[in-house]
């Protein structure tokens, strides 16, 4: 019986529709256009009606999850200091955008078997994909318009030398109007994705495979370099070396730990001297000295509001009031957040609200850990390393990639062991 039979002879749940719309959301996520509050508007909706009906998968318990305690607790305490904010606007614009963060696991709890699983994780590869190379054909289009004379470069390879790299990468993600360091992190999560199965795949021995995910894993790595994202850009590499690091460790393969710090050494040399917009950034330390004052910024405002914060409505206005007394002008224009998630929950939350989100990150690290999800472990990780140096959590992009992720490999699975690492037993054996 195929899809559409059973959606005329069954109900809702039985049709198995949340499936296909987690495919959906899934695929949508990294796309720059509001497909995403429509799919996951129509996932909540079909949500409720199962769970109205009594033909939902049962999420009671979910709460028996340490997990998701901690993401509760976390966004509850942001809901809680909306009443202490005197732009209540701001404060609830701010708890609906953080809303998907105990509602999407909620939705796909225990929807997905393992094969799904690595369906939707593959849709969101492929979505990423497409999305790398309608970057590259807008900004090529925008390059030739500029400089109508490097046409030729098609038809000469040796005039690729004279191609404006910088201007390609510095253009790259604004012609799709992507942030450079959201996309550049979701560009890592891709590697991270295509990396995983690369490995998979060599210590199974499946060439065909294998050269796939490859292929994959030097397009999004090349173009990450090229986004020119540098906490992004180090952060993946970083956790992807280390995870490769540990399980030859574990596994007792010591050559290969060689390789991979002689690879990650190599390669971060190769990339330093071949993408100029990144060595630029590299060598200028581009705005690090403004990250370092508006840290200096929050970490004062912290000090003043030590146990409430100034509440999420009113987390901005505090900075920009700081931002005029001291007539830092940049900040100011460009309506700067404090660059650092943490310090940003502190100005909003004070120290509580640090604790719970420094909390809801450890947490699923050590059980991701624990259950030697290493895809969930890997990724969470690269995101807090960037929390280090951008607000992830302040961006609409942010909160969904880390809701995404969080509810597909820790939630979504239908039972625990469905979704296990391949990993260490591969290399073992």
């Amino acid at each position: 019986m195929n899809f559409s039979q059973r959606l005329r002879n069954n109900t809702v749940s039985e049709a198995g529709i949340i499936p296909y719309l987690i495919y959906l959301h899934a695929f949508s996520l990294p796309l720059q256009f509001n497909l995403k509050a429509p799919v996951f508007i129509a996932l909540l909706l079909v949500f409720l009606y199962q769970q109205f009906l009594g033909k939902g998968v049962p999420v009671k318990t979910i709460y028996k999850n340490p997990i998701f305690w901690f993401i509760s607790a976390y966004y509850l305490f942001c809901l809680l200091s909306v009443l202490w904010s005197q732009d209540l606007n701001a404060g609830l614009r701010f708890a609906l955008l953080q809303i998907t963060l105990p509602l999407l696991p909620l939705i796909y709890y225990r929807q997905l078997t393992r094969r799904q699983v690595k369906v939707a994780l593959h849709l969101f590869l492929l979505s990423c994909f497409l999305l790398c190379l309608y970057s590259l054909i807008v900004v090529g289009q925008s390059y030739l318009l500029k400089f109508p004379g490097h046409a030729q470069i098609f038809s000469e390879p040796s005039l690729w030398k004279v191609v404006d790299w910088t201007y390609i990468s510095y253009f790259l993600p604004q012609n799709i109007g992507f942030h450079a360091p959201f996309f550049s992190l979701y560009v890592g999560v891709c590697l991270i994705i295509g990396s995983y199965y690369l490995y998979t795949f060599l210590w199974q021995a499946n060439r065909k495979r294998m050269l796939l995910y490859l292929g994959l894993c030097f397009f999004f790595l090349a173009f990450q370099a090229l986004l020119a994202s540098r906490t992004a850009l180090v952060a993946t590499v970083l956790v992807i070396s280390l995870a490769g690091v540990y399980t030859a460790m574990e596994a007792r393969k010591y050559p290969i730990i060689a390789a991979v710090l002689l690879f990650t050494f190599g390669l971060g040399f190769v990339l330093y001297e071949n993408v100029s917009y990144l060595r630029i950034k590299l060598s200028s330390k581009a705005g690090v000295s403004e990250r370092a004052l508006v840290w200096s910024i929050a970490g004062d405002l912290i000090q003043e509001h030590p146990f409430t914060g100034v509440g999420v409505g009113d987390r901005q206005n505090a900075l920009m009031a700081a931002y005029k007394e001291l007539q830092f002008k940049e900040g100011l224009d460009l309506e700067l957040n404090a660059h650092n998630q943490f310090l940003d929950t502190g100005v909003a939350l004070g120290f509580p609200g640090m604790v719970f989100f420094f909390s809801m990150l450890f947490g699923i690290l050590v059980y991701a850990f624990r259950q030697n999800n290493y895809l969930l472990f890997c990724m969470v990780l690269t995101m807090g390393l960037c929390c280090i140096t951008e607000s992830i959590f302040q961006r609409r992009d942010g909160v969904l990639l880390f809701s995404f992720v969080i509810s597909l490999l820790l939630f979504a699975p239908k039972k625990e062991e469905d979704f296990p690492s391949d990993s260490v037993s591969n290399l073992k054996g």
